[in-house]
């Protein structure tokens, strides 16, 4: 229970006094009751495992398309000789968009991911385990198109090839929310970003350019930021086009990790042993991935041996032959004994 609650709301304190008070508190009135767990002992609890390996279900098809969405969030680190921050990051795999569904049966014009699957990274590159999840989930010699989506940061732009399906092509699309974004810093002017708007939507690069070269020469004083934007917009034309033309669903990739991993880890200001993060961001995939989290912890603690930290989960198989029609030889010493013994049994 520590460290299922833990997974959701990352505050030691806070899972040591529900757990606390569940345990002993939940119907005890007496003045001055503290039933808290203190926070080292919620600490020890969760570093009894340092990584749990828990396999995730195939689906029952695979589908022609997928998608990929990709942040990164920095988290301020402790221990550190110098003022410093991990890049960690975070992916969400998908077949496409539905409808929310009302109690009625009524869909609503709200929209959700088919299928999710979220892969999180503490630090370094994140293609590897995308790749893990992906061949894992999914048939991928049946994958024809996946497209991966984000807002093009280096590391998305030059390491998104890496998860190219066997018989397929991989393309990167640019969120939209930071092409806008880029073009609303070149000018506060709601009647020209209307005509930028406009002229990148219907792949008008040539007018696109004429028009942030005008606003240039009558923003003298802004024309570092009104280049350096830019040539952020020229460098993903492509795959901001990419986005409106081909992919067309959109990229909720900063909800995503806003609710996964800034909602957690640093909605309240916090700093991380760098040593800890990987363990905490294992524990957080396992709750986002809706994993039986009470029975994952329960077989890692069966399968825990003495000093060993790293645990992985098989798949459970079961023998069933014990069910299978017997077939005996030809003979009667047996067949009596089959007569009087085992079937009145």
């Amino acid at each position: 229970m520590i460290i299922e609650l833990y997974a959701d709301s990352n505050s030691m304190i806070k899972v040591g006094k529900l757990v606390g008070d569940r345990i002993s508190g939940s119907f005890n009135c007496r003045k001055g009751r503290d039933n808290a767990i203190s926070r080292q002992t919620v600490y020890n609890v969760l570093h009894r495992f340092s990584c749990i390996t828990a396999p995730l279900t195939p689906r029952e098809k695979t589908p022609e398309t997928l998608y990929i969405m990709a942040d990164e969030k920095y988290l301020a680190l402790q221990k550190e000789e110098v003022k410093s921050k991990a890049m960690t990051k975070a992916a969400v795999i998908f077949e496409g968009l539905q409808a929310v569904v009302k109690k009625d049966g009524n869909p609503t014009k709200r929209k959700s991911l088919v299928n999710k699957t979220t892969v999180l990274q503490a630090e370094g590159s994140i293609w590897e385990r995308i790749n893990e999840v992906l061949y894992q989930i999914y048939d991928m010699d049946q994958v024809k198109q996946l497209y991966v989506m984000g807002d093009g940061a280096g590391w998305l732009v030059r390491g998104y090839s890496e998860v190219k399906p066997p018989n397929g092509k991989t393309t990167f699309a640019l969120d939209r929310f930071h092409f806008k974004q880029a073009i609303n810093r070149i000018s506060t002017d709601e009647g020209l970003r209307k005509m930028m708007y406009e002229y990148a939507y219907h792949n008008m690069k040539k007018d696109f350019i004429e028009l942030v070269n005008t606003i240039k020469e009558s923003n003298s004083e802004r024309v570092e930021t009104i280049e350096e934007n830019l040539a952020y917009l020229l460098k993903h034309w492509g795959h901001y086009q990419a986005m409106n033309k081909v992919v067309k669903i959109g990229c909720s990739m900063e909800a995503a990790i806003s609710h996964v991993v800034a909602s957690v880890f640093s909605s309240v200001p916090k700093a991380y042993s760098r040593e800890n993060l990987p363990l905490y961001f294992n524990y957080r995939e396992l709750q986002q991935n809706s994993c039986d989290f009470r029975n994952i912890i329960l077989q890692a603690m069966s399968l825990q041996k003495q000093n060993e930290k790293d645990v992985t989960i098989s798949p459970q198989e079961f023998d069933f032959s014990i069910f299978e029609k017997k077939v005996y030889p030809d003979n009667p010493t047996i067949r009596e004994f089959n007569k009087n013994i085992i079937t009145p049994f």
